[in-house]
């Protein structure tokens, strides 16, 4: 009656493990769906093996000692076999998905440019055209001489010339392109809240291309990072905690089969015996 007591406690402790184990998976699944989807997914697995891991640990190993899981002697020998088993994979599979995860981000952060220019211009002539029939085209659609005239307090309405400098300047950037050896290449006038970064990039056989940032280019860049990094992320993580949790349960079970096997061959070699004991 009191195996069958302990076998009961026993099954009873796994099921509830298992269902608390899934339970704050879920929990954690559900705090980060709503704000962040891609993490969500990206946490579930890896929140699962460190409560397992807490649980094979720490907390099972105080219930043994307190009489509330129970063991035979079989299963002794296979739960310290696993043990050795699961805190080695730890560390080994641990440092290795630390370590690319290390060098994922570090690619990722430093190694791909993920900015990309939004014109590309073979001439400096075509590229100050390009930029400057902005501007004509910006100044003949703000442009209206009417909306700029104000009273000079002699009551004749004059040309706000001071007002409407200020508001081009705030619209229109004047400045030189340079290239690699800051030697002025042209002096142009450009969009001012439109574009980041204007450069000149010279190749090996002396030729010169004008790139064009935008403002939105770098927006992009920093949101096709983010996407790298989280794509990254999720697929390591599925990965690396799959593979993990697969090989532990073969090699687990590798381990009870051994165990099993050696009892086995143990009991057989009991009964030799004693045969050889009774017919003597």
């Amino acid at each position: 009656r009191f195996d069958g007591i302990g076998r009961a406690n026993t099954h009873i402790i796994k099921v509830a493990t298992t269902f608390t184990i899934i339970n704050l998976s879920m929990v954690v699944f559900c705090c980060l769906f709503n704000s962040a989807v891609d993490v969500a997914f990206m946490l579930v697995l890896p929140t699962a093996v460190v409560l397992y891991s807490i649980y094979a640990l720490a907390i099972r190993n105080q219930l043994y000692k307190r009489g509330l899981i129970t063991m035979s002697a079989t299963e002794e020998k296979v739960y310290a076999r696993n043990s050795k088993l699961f805190k080695r994979m730890l560390v080994i599979c641990g440092s290795i998905a630390a370590i690319g995860s290390v060098v994922g981000f570090c690619v990722i952060e430093y190694a791909v440019d993920f900015l990309q220019p939004n014109s590309e211009f073979i001439s400096v002539e075509s590229f100050k055209s390009y930029v400057e029939g902005e501007c004509d085209a910006w100044i003949e659609e703000y442009y209206n001489p009417e909306d700029w005239m104000v009273d000079n307090g002699n009551g004749y309405l004059e040309f706000d010339h001071e007002g409407f400098n200020a508001y081009y300047s705030e619209n229109i950037k004047e400045d030189a392109l340079l290239d690699e050896k800051f030697n002025v290449l042209c002096e142009y006038r450009c969009l001012r809240n439109k574009y980041e970064e204007i450069k000149a990039v010279t190749d090996k056989d002396g030729n010169i291309t004008v790139q064009l940032f935008t403002k939105q280019d770098f927006q992009d860049k920093y949101i096709d990072k983010d996407n790298a990094l989280q794509n990254f992320g999720f697929a390591v993580g599925l990965m690396y905690f799959g593979v993990v949790i697969a090989l532990y349960i073969v090699l687990a079970n590798v381990n009870k089969k051994k165990v099993l096997a050696g009892a086995y061959d143990a009991d057989k070699a009991e009964e030799s015996v004693q045969e050889e004991i009774a017919a003597e």
